[in-house]
């Protein structure tokens, strides 16, 4: 009895759900560098899934993973974000929080033995639709660099290609 009741759980919040399936660009620190470093290619890729509650937030959560290659960092989480539909249709907007996993190679000033790092930060992403089931997305985070001291934050902005499905 357990198993199909969470087989018609699985089935309800899966079924007819649309789903985001993004990769992006660090725009910052691709062309001008961080706060932490010179410039370098900070890419990410990420899925998201919608939650289907008649609201005027719409929930959605997901996984991403990032890479910033020259700094030997790697960060994956997974979000949790509420999102509305702007006054104009072509706009929705969204924000939330994260939580994730920092990784670093080659840290240099590392304070303890570790090259695992847990930490948190805050999203807020415009997506702008271009055709049907393809958006622009302008993402902002903040999030704690764990790695670099516990009241250390930085910031970043990503420019993400979106590709909406409903499955």
């Amino acid at each position: 009895m357990k198993k199909i009741l969470i087989l018609l759980l699985f089935i309800s919040v899966t079924a007819n759900a649309q789903y985001s399936f993004y990769g992006g660009v660090d725009v910052r620190n691709t062309f001008y560098g961080g706060t932490v470093n010179d410039r370098g290619a900070d890419f990410q890729i990420g899925i998201e899934k919608e939650i289907n509650i008649p609201t005027y937030l719409q929930p959605k959560v997901g996984v991403y993973y990032e890479s910033f290659d020259r700094l030997g960092f790697e960060n994956a989480g997974v979000r949790m974000d509420l999102m509305t539909q702007t006054f104009l249709k072509r706009f929705r907007g969204s924000f939330g929080l994260e939580l994730s996993a920092i990784f670093r190679r080659n840290l240099g000033l590392r304070t303890t033995s570790s090259d695992t790092f847990q930490s948190y930060g805050y999203n807020t992403e415009l997506h702008v639709k271009i055709t049907n089931g393809w958006s622009l997305g302008f993402q902002f985070n903040y999030r704690q660099r764990s790695e670099w001291g516990q009241n250390f934050f930085v910031g970043s902005g990503f420019l993400n290609l979106r590709r909406n499905v409903n499955l």
